[in-house]
């Protein structure tokens, strides 16, 4: 049987939930139809980005979290979803291009004893419909095994200057 089918069957049989200190009552659970990827789509994140990028200083190495304000925060974006495209599907390398966003909020988090940099946003991704759906699916940027980098299809549109 399929491992979702049984996590629904038992929440739906024991409807008080508690994720951490926060309990919750789930009166129903809803299965979203798949959205179709065209060439361009407009993403607004649910959850913070956090992308990273090795840095020297003094002689060793170092990690730097990024701002979308940041030369390579688009550059290790898409070398990210690249990595994870091909460790999933063994598949050859697809392009993907991002725009600057329509909006950033940016945050610092806390994991552990270690504060991060992250950022929500609205961005436009065009590129391999593949590649959009892997970013959809398993979110954009790093650490998403936590949470981050999780979008959904935004419905604003991108204002154009003429």
């Amino acid at each position: 049987r399929d491992i979702v089918a049984c996590f629904v069957e038992g929440i739906l049989e024991r409807p008080k939930v508690r994720i951490g200190e926060i309990k919750f009552h789930v009166e129903e659970v809803e299965v979203l139809k798949k959205p179709e990827f065209n060439e361009k789509v407009l993403f607004s994140t649910i959850s913070p980005i956090i992308v990273r990028t090795a840095e020297e200083k003094n002689g060793s190495l170092r990690i730097v979290d990024l701002y979308p304000t940041d030369t390579k925060f688009y550059e290790n974006l898409k070398d990210n979803l690249i990595k994870k495209y091909k460790k999933l599907y063994n598949g050859n390398s697809k392009n993907i291009s991002f725009s600057k966003p329509l909006s950033t909020k940016f945050m610092r988090i806390q994991i552990k004893n270690t504060y991060h940099r992250a950022s929500l946003m609205v961005f436009e991704a065009e590129g391999d419909s593949e590649l959009l759906r892997l970013g959809y699916e398993t979110g954009f940027g790093e650490k998403n095994s936590m949470g981050f980098g999780m979008v959904k299809i935004s419905e604003k549109k991108r204002k154009r200057s003429d």
